[in-house]
């Protein structure tokens, strides 16, 4: 071989690595997408209310129990008052208001929707 086949060629260089990793990229380009960044907002909203009402009305002693019935209270207007002196202190909301109102049953419907159960029995 002569050595002209064994030298690397002048002006042929080894690909350079990139200079941002992959995520840096990402991360870059989401960063100057306005639409991309109001939507991740949207979403972790909605998915941190989603976690905080299942853990505010699931176990064995919620703060809002979607299931209870409360005849005397039934179909009351949003932000009303219960009617202290028919409720035992168990049955009162503990906001001290109904949030959404109750449904033709007196089920809070803020526990509902908190819970997931809309539109359930």
């Amino acid at each position: 071989m002569s050595p002209e086949q064994t030298a690397p060629a002048v002006g042929l260089e080894e690909p350079l690595a990139p200079k941002r990793a992959r995520f840096e990229e990402f991360w870059r380009l989401f960063r100057r997408n306005r639409m991309a960044l109001a939507g991740m907002v949207v979403f972790a909203f909605f998915f941190f209310s989603a976690v905080i009402g299942l853990a505010l009305t699931s176990g064995s002693r919620p703060l809002f129990d979607p299931s209870q019935v409360r005849l005397p209270e039934k179909l009351l207007p949003p932000l009303s008052a219960p009617h202290i002196e028919v409720l035992k202190p168990e049955e009162r909301p503990p906001l001290g208001v109904y949030l959404f109102g109750t449904d033709d049953l007196g089920r809070d419907v803020f526990a509902a929707h908190a819970a997931g159960r809309v539109g359930c029995p």
